[in-house]
């Protein structure tokens, strides 16, 4: 529970704060197309990722107000690399020089990195330079989300974001010293926290006398300004490509908007996203299917206004949000918080060392139930305005004020010593209407004494955990692997969808390195393709055989978005048998199989041998040189079968010399053998059953596996039936419980089948000394491709009797009129007695006190 709440509060708290080639050209719609490949930084995969992206000088030489998706997509896969480094090598490969990294390295907490680059770009009536300003949007850690929250300057509130503005301020100081060429274009763009201070770099570019042509886009960006005429009118140049299921795009509140154009990307539906993801990243279309069934009835929308109406209960205004609040804890004791103050402090608890007070949250659990009465005692107090009302408000005030000296004391040390009391009181403060059941709160309600406050149903974590169990929807958004998506779905890429080879008809005789050369010389026929692969798949044959098939292998590789699915390969017009197209790392493989008649095969026969398990598949012909993994009919999979021998699980066909079937190329007859792998359908196991007062020692104790088995014994355990204790000695319980631990090697598998709820279970016998056994449970151990199997058995045993210690008394005598007067031990005394001086013992001859 602790867990889940304070990974709630993180969730909370982030809302609120909330390469193959260099490049290839081709013409398409009558434009010169660039062609490449890049890594970005995906936040669901935990590192980088291949894409492939398109690009054409000539996108600038239209007007910045007539919007061109296709420009904004290459400027969200700019965001998107984030690191200088790789932003900056993918400006290199749009052709842009003179590429500078700055303040990545900066420590100044106001600024933001950014990469920058020029490009002369030849237009109808003489050349242009484009300035290229590309800044930092994610993976800035406590940083960003610093200037995220500082929404408001120190001395009362500005008409832009405060922060933003100031950024935007720092890097408009580096811009007027870098040179400019006439005829030039300024092209901005950003993500996240980049978008917004590109957005107000725009603007403010925009505003100036000799202001620039220029053209930005953003990408999922917080709100910047607070203007009534930030969109329209000069601004029209700006785009803002948003998310309406984006909590960070909501941020700041207070009516807070973008300068420029906003434009709505997700309008897809979830299978169109996944398509594309699927192309992208396949961590990221899993991470998007589970966000979506893990999405709460009613959508997002719902969770987003209530967390937004939920703060604006505590900052309904703007001005109260960096405003000075004094607080009076009687006797002179005051103190002072903002509550920006208050978020910046927890910005730098949740984020810096990268993230390592994250999971300190779940140590102020404790805290919550102070938090929920004071804000209760506060609204009791403000409805009722009785004349202790002073009194109570006060009262509230020291039980939070209480709860954030607890705080700082369960926080640790590394973490504590960076956050003040008073910033921990704003969180308690701005967080606590979270946490209330306000349906309680209803005409003539009750103030409820702290004590017990968990139990009254004033205290409501549901909010918290609602949000916690859609936090993977609620950031979908904000995902940079999503943004490409959704972009690319809104600007789908030129696609190529035929590719055609020629070779010289092949001939019985010709050297199989023939037609692969050719192929491989038409490679650089297209610049968009390379061919990766071209082979005869000849069996080790120097030439073609006549007679026979002979199969041709080729494989393509292109930029990812070029190759279409429905996607067109062929040698000399001839589809192939076997196609495959493969999207890897922004590129695409696109492999294909031909089969080659040369001259009229001959026939071959494939029988079947399969080792006494199983019916034997009826023999087939094939034509001499079929490779059989393309041959027509292909070798049935005998699955399981059971006979008088026991259960057997099949594991493939191979001819004598153990080579695949799939591999083989038949030109002679062949019998495939099959292989099998032992099922464990039958179990005899032997106890030792130990006696009583036996302690429980491996030398005592031992199970008798079958042998010839793949089994291995795992270890036993024995329990009291009833208590379910283990032992350690053997007592005087009439029945005690042995559970026995068998492993199976890996490569075979127990008999089971699997259930209803998908649970596998045991479906063979077990006995153990001969008593068939009903509890036997199934579970088993993945390690890569190999799978070990463990049983538990259950059996229920009564121990032996104790041995007796002395001597093996042979009776003399027996005298039945005396059985029911003398018991039977005193019998054994006297005959062991009687024994022993038989034996020679002396002992009881002996001096008193000599023994």
């Amino acid at each position: 529970m602790k867990k889940t709440i304070a990974i709630a509060l993180c969730a909370v708290m982030l809302v609120t704060v909330c390469a193959l080639w260099q490049g290839m050209t081709a013409q398409a719609e009558g434009k010169e197309i660039l062609f490449g490949t890049y890594d970005y930084a995906s936040a669901v995969l935990g590192g980088r990722v291949g894409d492939s992206y398109y690009y054409s000088d000539e996108w600038f030489l239209e007007s910045p107000e007539e919007r061109n998706d296709a420009l904004a997509l290459v400027s969200a896969q700019l965001a998107a690399a984030s690191d200088g480094a790789q932003t900056a090598e993918l400006l290199r490969k749009l052709g842009f020089s003179d590429v500078v990294q700055a303040r990545f390295d900066s420590e100044d907490a106001r600024d933001c990195a950014y990469v920058t680059g020029v490009k002369t770009v030849k237009g109808h009536d003489g050349n242009r330079t484009v300035r290229a300003v590309v800044f930092q949007g994610h993976s800035y850690g406590a940083k960003g989300w610093l200037q995220n929250v500082t929404v408001n300057p120190e001395d009362g509130v500005s008409e832009e974001h405060a922060a933003y503005a100031e950024a935007a301020r720092i890097f408009l100081e580096d811009y007027d010293a870098m040179p400019r060429e006439e005829n030039g274009i300024v092209w901005l763009c950003g993500l996240s926290r980049g978008g917004a201070v590109a957005n107000v770099v725009s603007a403010y570019l925009l505003e100036r006398e000799d202001a620039p042509e220029l053209v930005c886009f953003t990408f999922e960006a917080p709100a910047t300004t607070q203007r009534d005429d930030a969109q329209g009118g000069k601004y029209l140049c700006i785009y803002n490509y948003l998310s309406d299921d984006d909590p960070v795009t909501m941020m700041p509140m207070w009516g807070m908007k973008r300068f420029g154009t906003e434009i709505r990307i997700n309008t897809e539906t979830p299978e169109e996203l996944r398509s594309v993801l699927e192309k992208i990243n396949p961590e990221a279309a899993l991470y998007t299917e589970e966000a979506y069934a893990n999405a709460p009835e009613g959508g997002i929308g719902p969770i987003l206004t209530g967390i937004i109406g939920q703060l604006t209960l505590t900052i309904p205004e703007r001005e109260e949000y960096s405003a000075v609040h004094t607080v009076s804890l009687g006797e002179g004791e005051t103190f002072t918080y903002t509550f920006q103050d208050g978020l910046k402090a927890i910005c730098r608890m949740m984020l810096e060392g990268n993230g390592g007070g994250l999971g300190s949250l779940s140590d102020l659990y404790g805290c919550l139930p102070d938090i929920v009465w004071s804000y209760l005692a506060e609204a009791w107090a403000e409805e009722n305005d009785a004349p202790d009302s002073a009194k109570l408000l006060m009262k509230a005030a020291k039980t939070r004020w209480v709860a954030a000296g607890l705080g700082l004391e369960l926080l640790p040390e590394e973490i504590a010593e960076n956050l003040r009391k008073e910033d921990l009181y704003a969180i308690f403060r701005l967080l606590s209407p979270m946490l209330v059941n306000r349906s309680m709160m209803t005409e003539g309600w009750e103030l409820p004494e702290r004590e017990g406050i968990d139990g009254t149903g004033f205290m409501d974590l549901s909010e918290l955990i609602r949000v916690w169990a859609s936090s993977s929807r609620l950031i979908l958004s904000h995902q940079p692997d999503v943004i490409l998506a959704r972009m690319k779905l809104l600007a789908p890429a030129p696609a190529f969808k035929e590719y055609s080879l020629k070779i010289t008809d092949p001939a019985a005789g010709d050297s199989v390195l023939a037609a692969p050369d050719e192929i491989l010389a038409q490679s650089g026929s297209e610049d968009w393709l390379r061919i990766s692969k071209a082979e005869w798949l000849s069996g080790g044959d120097e030439q073609l055989i006549d007679d026979s098939i002979h199969y041709l292998h080729a494989a393509a590789a292109s930029v990812g978005h070029l190759v279409p699915d429905d996607f067109r390969f062929t040698i000399n017009g001839a589809e192939p048998d076997v196609q495959e197209i493969r999207h890897e790392n922004g590129t695409c493989v696109i492999d294909g199989v031909w089969s080659f008649r040369i001259g009229e095969p001959a026939k071959a026969a494939v029988r079947f041998d399969t080792a006494g398990h199983g019916e034997t598949p009826e023999a087939y012909a094939v034509e001499a040189g079929t490779m059989l993994r393309y041959a027509q009919y292909q070798p049935v999979d005998p699955g399981t079968v059971s006979d008088g021998e026991g259960t057997w699980d099949f594991d493939g066909w191979t001819d004598d010399e153990g080579n695949d079937w799939k591999d083989l190329i038949v030109r002679e007859d062949v019998t495939l053998r099959a292989g099998w792998k032992q099922v464990i359908d039958d179990i005899d196991l032997t106890f030792a059953i130990p006696h009583r007062g036996d302690r429980m020692e491996d030398a005592l104790l031992g199970v008798a596996l079958p042998e010839g088995l793949p089994l291995e014994f795992n270890g036993i355990s024995i329990m009291d039936e009833e208590t379910w204790e283990p032992m350690e000695v053997i007592g005087d319980e009439d029945e005690y419980l042995l559970m026995v631990f068998i492993k199976l090697e890996k490569g075979y598998r127990f008999l089971s089948a699997i259930t209803e709820d998908g649970d596998s279970i045991y479906t063979g016998s077990v006995t153990i000394n001969g008593v068939p056994l009903d509890s036997v449970s199934l579970s088993c151990e993945i390690d890569g491709d190999e799978i070990t199997w463990s049983l538990m058995c259950e059996y229920s045993f009564r121990p032996e009797e104790a041995e007796r210690e002395g001597y093996v008394f042979n009776p003399h005598l027996h005298v039945p009129i005396l059985d029911g007067d003398v018991p039977q031990e005193y019998w054994d005394s006297f005959y062991n007695l009687c024994d022993a001086l038989l034996g020679g013992d002396d002992f009881c001859l002996r001096e008193p006190g000599g023994l």
